[in-house]
């Protein structure tokens, strides 16, 4: 099998061309984001899966 596959472009000329099939066309840019619902999300993940993953096994009253 091919790791060509055809693309076209919206050129109007209607030609096929060819490119790799895992290379990537443009870079992508992280950038770094801010803000008071980012940092709401950053410090309150951690705890909630923590008891996520641990409160099935806390015993209360001698129940799980």
């Amino acid at each position: 099998m091919s790791d060509l596959i055809p693309t076209v472009r919206n050129r109007g000329d209607g030609e096929v061309r060819y490119r790799m099939l895992y290379e990537s066309e443009d870079k992508v840019y992280i950038r770094h984001i801010k803000g008071v619902f980012t940092r709401v999300r950053k410090y309150t993940g951690l705890p909630l899966l923590l008891a996520f993953f641990f409160l099935p096994w806390i015993n209360i009253d001698g129940r799980r």
